[in-house]
């Protein structure tokens, strides 16, 4: 059991650092002009995706730890 969240743990770094580099890339990006809207609108997606998966792995431990 402590292997299998020790992998879901990394599963999450992992998650949130290729987020986090999408979004730092995205940024630079956005300094040419026209693609300025195309790169906020993928920021904006990646942000929701990002919430969107920590927020499933937060449910999913409330659940587990509330039928326990």
């Amino acid at each position: 059991m402590e292997t299998l969240k020790t992998v879901i743990i990394v599963i999450i770094g992992f998650i949130n650092a290729a987020s986090i580099t999408r979004m730092i890339y995205c940024i630079v990006k956005c300094t040419n002009e026209n693609e300025a809207n195309v790169q906020i609108k993928r920021i904006k997606h990646i942000v929701i995706f990002l919430v969107l998966a920590n927020c499933a792995w937060i449910i999913k431990s409330v659940v587990e730890h509330y039928y326990k």
